[in-house]
C-alpha cells in the first residue's frame, strides 16, 4: 500500500521505441509505467496521440506495468499515462522507420 502525501503522486513514464524493417511505414511503441519509487503501475491507461493528425489510440498496462502500441505510423507522438491516485504524465517522441531509439 502506498501513502499519498500531497493528494497525488507523479509517476514516471519510460518508453522504448522501435521500428521494424518488415513494415515500410510503421513501427512499434512500447514501454513501462513506473511510480516514483520504481514500482510498476498496473492497469494505467496509456494514450498515444499523433501530433500531426490528432489520431488517438489507447491501451492499458498489464501486470508488469508494460504497454505496447503495434503497427504505429512513423511520425511525432505525445504519450500520456494516467492512473487513479497519480497525476497524468506525458512525453513527446518521434518514431522513425528503420531506426531503434
Amino acid at each position: 500500500m502506498r501513502f499519498m502525501t500531497s493528494g497525488c503522486i507523479f509517476f514516471l513514464l519510460l518508453t522504448s521505441i522501435s521500428a521494424h524493417a518488415q513494415t515500410l511505414e510503421r513501427g512499434e511503441i512500447q514501454g513501462t509505467v513506473y511510480d516514483p519509487h520504481r514500482g510498476v503501475v498496473i492497469n494505467a491507461e496509456v494514450i498515444l496521440t499523433a501530433s500531426t493528425t490528432g489520431l488517438v489510440r489507447t491501451t492499458h498496462t498489464h501486470n508488469a506495468g508494460e504497454y505496447r502500441f503495434p503497427q504505429v505510423q512513423a511520425g511525432q507522438y505525445r504519450i500520456t499515462a494516467e492512473s487513479a491516485g497519480f497525476a497524468a504524465t506525458s512525453i513527446n517522441t518521434e518514431l522513425h522507420v528503420g531506426n531503434s531509439l
